[in-house]
């Protein structure tokens, strides 16, 4: 197949194969992010009446479906995780994962 002839076939079911330890019908790419020129690069234009508050989520999708990724990591306005710690004070040092809410499968349950 020829870079010219290359036509995007997004498959979610792909990465849920890798993610259950399963092998998935071809190879699958996973990156957690990439970065704003190359999202910017290969999306393409957005459409003309694109809401100017989805164009940079909608670049980044187009981009790793441009790309080849069966996914797309995106960023959801006004969604966080709550944290059990009021803030790292002054401490000279402080690990990522103190005050994490989901820690285990049952504190997952209870946070979804």
């Amino acid at each position: 197949m020829s870079i010219e002839k290359y036509v995007p076939a997004p498959d979610f079911n792909n990465i849920l194969a890798v993610l259950q330890n399963k092998r998935p019908a071809r190879p699958t790419l996973f990156e957690f992010y990439l970065n704003w020129p190359l999202y910017q690069q290969f999306a393409g234009p957005l459409p003309p009446d694109c809401p100017e508050e989805l164009q940079k989520m909608l670049t980044t999708i187009l981009g790793f479906r441009n790309l080849g990724y069966d996914y797309a990591s995106i960023k959801l306005p006004n969604f966080t995780f709550q944290t059990e710690v009021g803030g790292k004070g002054s401490k000279a040092s402080y690990s990522l994962n103190e005050g994490s809410v989901i820690h285990d499968r049952e504190s997952f349950k209870a946070n979804s």
